[in-house]
């Protein structure tokens, strides 16, 4: 999984400027081959901002519109990309008293995929190679995770579960 540091950037800066509801939208990119493992890929080429969507601080609810649009963007890049994902934000904070670098427990309780969250990928991202970046507008995640507030999941064996990945620049 190969993801361009602007579409991560893209994603902290869409939580931080909703902080008090989730936001979200869809990944594009292609699969591609290496050519010396010949394992399958995925490269995450962009994201889509989600449109005319219904959000809570629990929930974004993802419309036709917003798949309109996704198709959209989609037609006019031309790029012969596919969706490969999701993304959406978790408005939560820490609480006052965390430390500075926070344990892993509280990373948790913000960087989660909630019964919703897999409800929605099974449902609309249900393919091996799909993958959804779960953002936080909490600056304090980043000294724990030692890099940008986000995670990743991903299927491995028929169950949501969290995936590593390779940031790229581009």
């Amino acid at each position: 999984m190969l993801i361009p540091r602007r579409v991560i950037e893209e994603a902290v800066e869409e939580a931080a400027r909703a902080p008090e509801r989730e936001v979200g939208g869809a990944l594009l990119g292609h699969l591609r081959r290496d050519s010396d493992t010949g394992e399958i890929f995925v490269e995450v080429t962009c994201q889509v901002p989600a449109e005319e969507t219904t959000a809570t601080e629990l929930s974004v609810t993802f419309t036709a519109a917003t798949w309109a649009r996704v198709r959209e963007v989609i037609a006019v890049r031309g790029e012969g990309e596919i969706f490969v994902g999701w993304v959406h934000s978790h408005p939560f904070g820490l609480c006052a008293e965390c430390p500075v670098k926070p344990p892993p427990e509280c990373v948790a309780k913000v960087l989660f995929f909630s019964d919703d969250d897999e409800f929605l990928m099974e449902l609309s991202f249900p393919r091996p190679f799909m993958v959804g970046l779960l953002s936080a507008r909490e600056p304090r995640l980043k000294a724990a995770l030692g890099h940008a507030p986000v995670r990743l999941f991903g299927w491995r064996d028929g169950e949501i579960v969290p995936r590593g990945f390779e940031v790229i620049d581009e």
